[in-house]
């Protein structure tokens, strides 16, 4: 059966490219108070006209009042005494978490940084240790599950070594104890469910944590139309977003972990993790700088994969079935009867 429109997870990249300002015309007062003028007759005459007369004179009264209010903002921009209208987002409306507003105080920063600086993945951020990540799948996986593996494996810059799970026999506790000895730093375990990436677990090694997220809106390279090829064994630059409360911090850490801190800047990529909601995404691109008439401009063209993550658990240490202990479990009520709740 032929698709009229193709495949439909087939998903189009958006290239970003800077563009020139728009010129903005100098608004005079004149100008205000002849559009209210005639806001003022055309009220006035549908008082007084009949029924088909009133709806087009109401019309014409609506277009001139969106105009007077741009030309009012216009007007307020060149004096200098604009002033933004605040929307009240759901990001704006939250509920509000101790520790973001702690981490502004002097004494919960200094332990906020002894916490950090003595925590599991010390070895990464105060030591001069290079990340070895094993990656793998679930067993017997999909075409497309180990498709999105090997776009994973390319976009780390050379820091992940990547091998299918052939043997059922392989739990995933056993293969993370043997990994330390060959001087692995973590395991990155890619599932799936009905043939498409669902789940990935993440774990630090030789001491943990382990994390386990949802896979969410995946594209492999092959999806995505118009993206450009990874340079494999250059390590990209990270940028790491929105990660403010001392939950959020300690998944970023996690996260950063997995990519090298020697960064190629001459292979101009860039990997984002970007948090929102916690909603975790997932981009990676290329960037170029452009010098037109004279000025700098920024070209930017997506790599891929793209997927979102969302976290569900937290375990202290590495992955361990039977003895659980968990620092952190997301409710599964609180989606549903709480939109303002969020951990990181």
């Amino acid at each position: 059966m032929s698709r009229k429109h193709g495949d439909p997870r087939k998903r189009k990249v958006t290239r970003i490219v800077a563009t020139s300002k728009k010129v903005v015309k100098h608004i005079e007062q004149k100008t205000i108070d002849a559009v209210q003028e005639k806001i003022d007759k055309l009220n006035a005459v549908a008082n007084t006209s009949r029924v088909m007369k009133h709806k087009i004179n109401n019309a014409e009264a609506r277009v001139a009042k969106r105009t007077l209010r741009k030309m009012i903002i216009q007007k307020e921009k060149q004096d200098g005494h604009f002033v933004p209208q605040e929307y009240n987002t759901i990001e704006k409306m939250r509920v509000p978490d101790a520790t973001m507003a702690a981490h502004e105080l002097d004494h919960v920063q200094e332990e906020l940084v002894h916490a950090e600086t003595n925590d599991e993945l010390k070895a990464y951020f105060t030591q001069d240790v290079d990340p070895k990540i094993m990656l793998t799948t679930s067993y017997n996986s999909s075409i497309r599950t180990c498709q999105f593996a090997a776009d994973i494996a390319k976009i780390f810059g050379g820091v992940v070594v990547y091998e299918e799970r052939l043997h059922r026999e392989e739990n995933v506790r056993d293969l993370a104890i043997s990994l330390i000895d060959q001087g692995y730093t973590s395991l990155i375990v890619v599932q799936e469910n009905d043939h498409n990436p669902a789940n990935l677990m993440l774990i630090a090694l030789p001491y943990g944590p382990t994390a386990y997220f949802r896979l969410t809106n995946v594209f492999t390279r092959a999806e995505l139309t118009g993206c450009v090829k990874p340079l494999e064994d250059a390590p990209p630059e990270v940028i790491m977003t929105n990660f403010k409360t001392r939950h959020g911090r300690r998944v970023g850490r996690l996260l950063q972990q997995c990519l090298s801190k020697k960064e190629l800047l001459k292979a101009r990529q860039v990997v984002t993790f970007h948090n929102q909601r916690d909603f975790i995404f997932f981009r990676a691109y290329r960037y170029i700088f452009d010098e037109v008439d004279g000025k700098a401009k920024v070209r930017m063209s997506e790599i891929g994969p793209e997927f979102t993550l969302k976290l569900r658990w937290i375990q202290v240490g590495i992955y361990n079935p039977q003895y659980e202990e968990y620092e952190f479990v997301q409710p599964p009520h609180e989606e549903a009867t709480n939109r303002t709740l969020f951990f990181m």
